[in-house]
């Protein structure tokens, strides 16, 4: 069993305890010290990928060998440099949390079973995307696919599992801020953008083997991908009243408008998916603020929750 000094009674510490340990016997500590490693060994390799060291070939390059109308310009790319920030701060969230602010076991648990080790899944189907995506040849790119699309499974079970934009956040504005950032916003911005590059690469994937889009042009593939994408961003921003997700889209569909400015019918659809989903994503925005500004003081504390009825499982641990 792990045990956590949590906040004092009449000055004695009170430990929190039944903070069971990973299916593996991992504990908190070692999962947090996992998922410090693996995020830098993901890096490192970005970095190396980045200088030339594993491949003759940039990620940027190989994409320009197999153009696709999809594909967004190069400044949408510069989306990866915000995810990698908040991915580091959530990493060193997790550890200084505890000293920070008074442990709570149900917060705990998130970090446990909720994340648990698909973060490091997560960094490991990253890193090796895109050791193996820099290769450039078609095989490579099929690899890569795969890879990318289990690198967004892992996001999404962390989204569900963490309880992104459905779970009250405990403790005081700044601590809820940085709670919100270090899961709700890194995990929708970071799936979201996934999401948009499994498409991206599923379409160079393809594009490697000569395809052109038959039955259809490639300019109508990508207005149906534009739909479709809208639709399913459309459908969890209002569902999760998650805006991250939906401002990401936002982001895309307008470089791949900048993109494609010899394609007006690609332009003006990347264009119009981009203010429709800005405008949906807005009014979520809106409506949440104004329903959290009008809720009574008392209703704003974190509530319980129980095991038996929360999303993923996880519910307030016993204290002793």
């Amino acid at each position: 069993m792990a045990s956590i000094d949590g906040p004092k009674d009449n000055g004695e510490p009170r430990t929190l305890v039944n903070l069971r340990p990973t299916h593996c016997g991992v504990s908190l500590q070692q999962l947090q010290i996992l998922n410090a490693v693996a995020f830098i060994s993901a890096v490192a390799l970005n970095g190396l990928a980045a200088s030339g060291v594993l491949s003759e070939k940039k990620v940027g390059e190989v994409a320009d060998m197999h153009p696709t109308k999809i594909k967004p310009a190069g400044g949408a790319f510069s989306i990866w440099s915000v995810i990698y920030t908040i991915e580091a701060f959530f990493v060193l969230y997790s550890f200084l949390e505890r000293c920070i602010w008074p442990s709570s076991s149900s917060e705990d648990a998130i970090l446990l079973h909720g994340v648990g080790f698909w973060f490091a899944l997560a960094c490991l189907f990253n890193a090796l995307w895109i050791i193996t995506f820099v290769q450039g040849n078609t095989a490579s790119l099929w690899c890569s696919t795969v890879l990318i699309v289990g690198l967004l499974f892992s996001l999404c079970k962390m989204y569900l599992g963490a309880e992104c934009w459905a779970r009250h956040r405990p403790g005081g504005i700044l601590q809820k801020c940085l709670k919100i950032l270090a899961l709700d916003i890194h995990f929708s911005m970071y799936a979201g953008w996934v999401t948009v590059a499994c498409i991206v690469n599923i379409s160079t994937a393809l594009s490697s083997t000569g395809w052109g889009g038959e039955p259809f042009t490639e300019t109508g593939w990508t207005v149906l991908l534009l739909c479709m994408a809208l639709l399913l961003n459309s459908y969890i921003v209002i569902t999760r009243k998650d805006c991250v997700w939906g401002f990401v889209l936002s982001w895309a569909s307008y470089w791949i408008a900048v993109e494609n400015d010899n394609d007006k019918t690609v332009q003006i659809s990347s264009l119009v998916v981009c203010s429709l989903i800005t405008v949906v994503s807005a009014v979520v925005t809106t409506r949440v603020l104004v329903v959290a500004g009008s809720r009574p003081p008392s209703s704003k504390a974190a509530v319980p929750v129980d095991a038996k009825n929360s999303p993923s499982g996880i519910g307030l641990m016993d204290h002793t």
